[in-house]
Protein backbone atom coordinates (compact mmCIF):
# COMPACT_ATOMS: atom_id res chain seq x y z
CA UNK A 1 0.00 0.00 0.00
CA UNK A 2 1.45 3.15 -1.17
CA UNK A 3 1.82 6.48 1.11
CA UNK A 4 -0.63 8.19 -0.96
CA UNK A 5 -3.55 5.74 -0.82
CA UNK A 6 -2.96 5.69 3.49
CA UNK A 7 -3.84 9.20 3.36
CA UNK A 8 -6.64 9.14 0.85
CA UNK A 9 -8.53 6.21 3.23
CA UNK A 10 -7.69 8.00 6.47
CA UNK A 11 -8.89 11.46 5.39
CA UNK A 12 -12.27 9.28 3.98
CA UNK A 13 -12.56 8.16 7.37
CA UNK A 14 -11.79 11.54 9.27
CA UNK A 15 -14.37 12.73 6.70
CA UNK A 16 -17.56 10.21 7.57
CA UNK A 17 -16.52 11.34 11.42
CA UNK A 18 -16.96 14.82 10.55
CA UNK A 19 -20.25 14.01 8.45
CA UNK A 20 -22.11 12.35 11.36
CA UNK A 21 -20.27 14.77 14.11
CA UNK A 22 -22.18 17.13 12.62
CA UNK A 23 -25.25 16.13 11.99
CA UNK A 24 -25.54 15.39 15.94
CA UNK A 25 -24.34 18.75 16.69
CA UNK A 26 -26.92 20.64 13.54
CA UNK A 27 -29.77 18.35 15.67
CA UNK A 28 -30.15 16.78 11.61
CA UNK A 29 -29.78 13.35 12.65
CA UNK A 30 -33.42 13.60 13.67
CA UNK A 31 -34.42 14.06 10.43
CA UNK A 32 -33.60 10.26 9.43
CA UNK A 33 -33.24 8.22 12.44
CA UNK A 34 -34.95 7.78 16.24
CA UNK A 35 -32.79 9.05 19.05
CA UNK A 36 -31.97 6.11 20.41
CA UNK A 37 -29.87 5.62 17.73
CA UNK A 38 -27.46 8.56 18.60
CA UNK A 39 -25.29 6.43 20.96
CA UNK A 40 -24.32 4.22 17.87
CA UNK A 41 -23.66 6.97 15.80
CA UNK A 42 -20.92 7.99 18.35
CA UNK A 43 -19.69 5.05 18.70
CA UNK A 44 -19.26 5.20 15.18
CA UNK A 45 -17.41 8.18 14.82
CA UNK A 46 -15.04 7.27 17.76
CA UNK A 47 -14.80 4.15 15.54
CA UNK A 48 -13.70 6.69 12.11
CA UNK A 49 -11.72 8.31 14.00
CA UNK A 50 -9.68 5.52 15.32
CA UNK A 51 -9.45 4.10 12.32
CA UNK A 52 -8.10 6.48 10.33
CA UNK A 53 -5.33 7.11 13.13
CA UNK A 54 -4.07 3.33 12.44
CA UNK A 55 -4.19 4.17 8.30
CA UNK A 56 -1.23 7.03 9.37
CA UNK A 57 0.60 5.44 11.56
CA UNK A 58 0.42 1.83 11.00
CA UNK A 59 3.87 0.82 8.83
CA UNK A 60 3.43 -2.26 6.57
CA UNK A 61 6.84 -4.30 5.20
CA UNK A 62 7.41 -5.65 2.54
CA UNK A 63 9.10 -9.22 3.43
CA UNK A 64 12.13 -9.75 1.24
CA UNK A 65 11.30 -12.21 -1.70
CA UNK A 66 13.02 -15.64 -0.89
CA UNK A 67 12.67 -17.20 -4.16
CA UNK A 68 15.55 -18.34 -6.55
CA UNK A 69 14.23 -20.31 -9.29
CA UNK A 70 14.25 -19.59 -12.67
CA UNK A 71 10.08 -19.37 -12.78
CA UNK A 72 10.37 -16.84 -9.94
CA UNK A 73 12.54 -14.57 -11.69
CA UNK A 74 10.94 -14.96 -14.76
CA UNK A 75 7.80 -13.63 -12.94
CA UNK A 76 9.33 -10.87 -11.61
CA UNK A 77 10.82 -9.79 -14.47
CA UNK A 78 7.49 -9.93 -16.40
CA UNK A 79 5.68 -8.16 -14.19
CA UNK A 80 8.50 -4.86 -13.37
CA UNK A 81 8.30 -5.01 -17.31
CA UNK A 82 4.62 -4.50 -17.44
CA UNK A 83 4.11 -0.89 -15.92
CA UNK A 84 0.92 -0.08 -18.04
CA UNK A 85 -0.53 -2.56 -16.35
CA UNK A 86 0.65 -1.41 -12.61
CA UNK A 87 -0.67 1.98 -13.61
CA UNK A 88 -4.34 0.67 -14.32
CA UNK A 89 -4.19 -1.56 -10.90
CA UNK A 90 -3.72 1.78 -9.07
CA UNK A 91 -6.27 4.06 -10.86
CA UNK A 92 -8.99 1.14 -10.37
CA UNK A 93 -7.20 1.22 -6.80
CA UNK A 94 -7.85 4.92 -5.99
CA UNK A 95 -10.98 5.07 -7.75
CA UNK A 96 -12.57 2.74 -5.61
CA UNK A 97 -11.79 4.75 -2.89
CA UNK A 98 -13.11 7.66 -4.05
CA UNK A 99 -16.20 5.77 -4.46
CA UNK A 100 -16.59 6.11 -0.58
CA UNK A 101 -16.70 10.07 -1.08
CA UNK A 102 -20.27 9.85 -2.53
CA UNK A 103 -22.24 9.11 0.32
CA UNK A 104 -20.23 12.29 1.40
CA UNK A 105 -21.03 15.07 -1.34
CA UNK A 106 -24.83 13.49 -1.00
CA UNK A 107 -25.20 14.81 2.43
CA UNK A 108 -24.15 18.11 1.64
CA UNK A 109 -26.27 18.63 -0.99
CA UNK A 110 -29.46 16.50 -0.49
CA UNK A 111 -32.37 17.83 1.32
CA UNK A 112 -32.87 17.64 5.07
CA UNK A 113 -34.69 13.69 5.64
CA UNK A 114 -38.35 13.95 4.33
CA UNK A 115 -40.12 16.93 3.68
CA UNK A 116 -43.29 16.02 6.03
CA UNK A 117 -45.38 18.47 4.42
CA UNK A 118 -45.17 17.32 1.14
CA UNK A 119 -45.88 13.69 2.73
CA UNK A 120 -48.90 14.85 4.47
CA UNK A 121 -50.45 16.34 1.20
CA UNK A 122 -50.37 13.05 -0.71
CA UNK A 123 -52.56 11.77 2.24
CA UNK A 124 -55.86 11.36 3.18
CA UNK A 125 -55.35 13.15 6.67
CA UNK A 126 -58.76 12.95 7.72
CA UNK A 127 -58.98 8.62 6.99
CA UNK A 128 -55.48 8.52 8.34
CA UNK A 129 -56.43 10.47 11.63
CA UNK A 130 -59.47 8.51 11.64
CA UNK A 131 -58.12 4.80 11.54
CA UNK A 132 -55.31 6.22 14.22
CA UNK A 133 -57.99 6.67 16.44
CA UNK A 134 -59.73 3.02 15.46
CA UNK A 135 -56.86 1.36 15.70
CA UNK A 136 -57.19 2.30 19.70
CA UNK A 137 -60.24 0.86 20.86
CA UNK A 138 -62.19 3.33 22.83
CA UNK A 139 -62.78 2.70 26.34
CA UNK A 140 -66.80 3.61 26.61
CA UNK A 141 -68.37 4.37 29.77
CA UNK A 142 -69.51 1.17 31.99
CA UNK A 143 -73.45 1.79 33.16
CA UNK A 144 -71.99 0.26 36.73
CA UNK A 145 -68.66 2.24 36.81
CA UNK A 146 -69.33 5.06 34.68
CA UNK A 147 -66.71 7.03 32.89
CA UNK A 148 -63.11 5.36 32.83
CA UNK A 149 -60.89 6.16 35.05
CA UNK A 150 -58.23 9.01 33.66
CA UNK A 151 -54.48 7.73 33.61
CA UNK A 152 -53.15 11.48 32.50
CA UNK A 153 -53.15 14.38 35.00
CA UNK A 154 -54.03 17.87 33.59
CA UNK A 155 -51.79 20.95 33.86
CA UNK A 156 -53.53 23.58 35.83
CA UNK A 157 -56.81 22.43 34.10
CA UNK A 158 -55.94 22.16 30.76
CA UNK A 159 -54.96 19.12 28.49
CA UNK A 160 -51.25 20.24 27.56
CA UNK A 161 -49.77 18.24 25.18
CA UNK A 162 -45.43 19.06 24.51
CA UNK A 163 -42.96 17.32 22.42
CA UNK A 164 -42.35 14.68 25.27
CA UNK A 165 -45.70 13.47 26.09
CA UNK A 166 -47.28 13.90 23.01
CA UNK A 167 -47.70 10.14 22.19
CA UNK A 168 -48.75 9.03 25.43
CA UNK A 169 -51.64 11.88 25.43
CA UNK A 170 -52.47 10.90 22.05
CA UNK A 171 -53.25 7.26 23.16
CA UNK A 172 -54.51 7.98 26.49
CA UNK A 173 -57.22 10.72 24.28
CA UNK A 174 -58.13 8.36 22.00
CA UNK A 175 -58.70 4.93 24.41
CA UNK A 176 -60.45 7.02 27.04
CA UNK A 177 -62.05 10.09 25.54
CA UNK A 178 -64.96 9.64 27.18
CA UNK A 179 -63.01 10.84 30.44
CA UNK A 180 -61.42 14.18 28.61
CA UNK A 181 -64.25 15.76 26.70
CA UNK A 182 -65.13 19.47 27.42
CA UNK A 183 -62.05 19.80 28.57
CA UNK A 184 -59.44 22.74 27.09
CA UNK A 185 -56.29 21.64 25.23
CA UNK A 186 -53.34 23.31 24.15
CA UNK A 187 -50.52 21.69 21.75
CA UNK A 188 -48.34 22.52 18.82
CA UNK A 189 -47.84 20.82 15.54
CA UNK A 190 -48.03 20.86 11.58
CA UNK A 191 -51.03 22.09 10.02
CA UNK A 192 -52.57 19.65 7.42
CA UNK A 193 -55.38 20.52 5.23
CA UNK A 194 -56.54 17.24 3.72
CA UNK A 195 -57.84 17.01 0.23
CA UNK A 196 -61.62 15.89 1.44
CA UNK A 197 -61.39 17.98 5.07
CA UNK A 198 -63.80 21.30 4.38
CA UNK A 199 -62.44 24.97 4.46
CA UNK A 200 -62.88 25.01 7.87
CA UNK A 201 -61.29 21.65 9.09
CA UNK A 202 -57.79 20.66 9.13
CA UNK A 203 -55.17 18.33 11.64
CA UNK A 204 -53.30 19.20 13.78
CA UNK A 205 -49.86 16.55 14.04
CA UNK A 206 -46.53 15.57 13.91
CA UNK A 207 -44.51 12.20 12.51
CA UNK A 208 -44.43 9.52 14.35
CA UNK A 209 -40.73 7.75 14.10
CA UNK A 210 -40.45 4.21 15.38
CA UNK A 211 -36.92 3.44 13.91
CA UNK A 212 -36.07 6.10 10.95
CA UNK A 213 -37.08 8.15 8.83
CA UNK A 214 -38.49 5.76 6.03
CA UNK A 215 -41.47 4.54 8.85
CA UNK A 216 -42.91 7.77 9.89
CA UNK A 217 -46.42 7.87 9.92
CA UNK A 218 -48.60 10.90 11.05
CA UNK A 219 -50.48 11.27 14.33
CA UNK A 220 -52.55 13.71 15.20
CA UNK A 221 -56.48 15.67 15.93
CA UNK A 222 -59.06 16.31 13.61
CA UNK A 223 -59.70 20.52 14.25
CA UNK A 224 -62.81 22.37 13.42
CA UNK A 225 -62.82 26.29 13.10
CA UNK A 226 -65.81 28.74 12.97
CA UNK A 227 -64.42 29.90 9.58
CA UNK A 228 -61.49 29.15 7.09
CA UNK A 229 -58.22 28.73 8.37
CA UNK A 230 -55.96 30.78 6.31
CA UNK A 231 -52.65 29.01 6.44
CA UNK A 232 -50.94 26.51 4.42
CA UNK A 233 -50.05 22.66 4.82
CA UNK A 234 -47.15 22.37 6.94
CA UNK A 235 -46.96 25.94 8.93
CA UNK A 236 -46.48 24.73 12.26
CA UNK A 237 -49.38 26.41 14.56
CA UNK A 238 -49.91 26.65 18.17
CA UNK A 239 -53.68 25.90 19.19
CA UNK A 240 -56.08 26.30 21.93
CA UNK A 241 -59.44 24.51 21.92
CA UNK A 242 -61.62 22.41 23.69
CA UNK A 243 -61.84 18.41 23.35
CA UNK A 244 -65.41 17.65 21.94
CA UNK A 245 -66.96 14.44 20.49
CA UNK A 246 -68.84 13.90 16.87
CA UNK A 247 -70.02 10.39 14.86
CA UNK A 248 -68.56 9.57 12.41
CA UNK A 249 -69.41 6.80 9.82
CA UNK A 250 -69.90 3.59 11.82
CA UNK A 251 -68.03 4.97 14.87
CA UNK A 252 -70.92 6.45 17.56
CA UNK A 253 -67.97 8.52 18.82
CA UNK A 254 -64.61 10.11 17.70
CA UNK A 255 -62.57 13.04 19.62
CA UNK A 256 -61.58 16.33 17.70
CA UNK A 257 -60.77 19.85 18.85
CA UNK A 258 -62.82 22.73 18.35
CA UNK A 259 -60.83 25.43 17.79
CA UNK A 260 -60.93 29.24 20.38
CA UNK A 261 -57.38 30.77 19.41
CA UNK A 262 -54.34 29.66 16.47
CA UNK A 263 -51.04 31.05 16.25
CA UNK A 264 -47.72 30.46 13.72
CA UNK A 265 -45.19 29.38 15.69
CA UNK A 266 -41.61 27.81 14.92
CA UNK A 267 -40.52 24.80 13.73
CA UNK A 268 -38.58 22.86 16.48
CA UNK A 269 -35.75 21.13 15.73
CA UNK A 270 -37.35 17.96 16.25
CA UNK A 271 -40.32 17.65 14.53
CA UNK A 272 -41.13 13.78 14.71
CA UNK A 273 -42.12 12.08 18.16
CA UNK A 274 -41.38 9.24 19.85
CA UNK A 275 -43.70 6.37 19.38
CA UNK A 276 -42.42 5.04 22.96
Amino acid sequence: MTKLEKIIRATILFLFAIVFSLTITSASVYNFVHQRHIPMIIFAVIIFIISAFIELIYKEYDEPCECVSTECVFDEHKSNSNKKGKTLNACKKYFSLLIFLIPLVLYFFASDGIKLSSVAQNLDMKNQIQRQGQNKKQSKPNPFTGIPKRSMELSDGKIIITNENFSAWLTEIYTKSYSYYDEEIELSGELWHGEKLPENEFAIGRFMMLCCAADMQPVGLLCKAKEKVKLEDGDWIKLRGILKERSFEDEPSEPYIEVISIEKTKKPKKSYVDAY
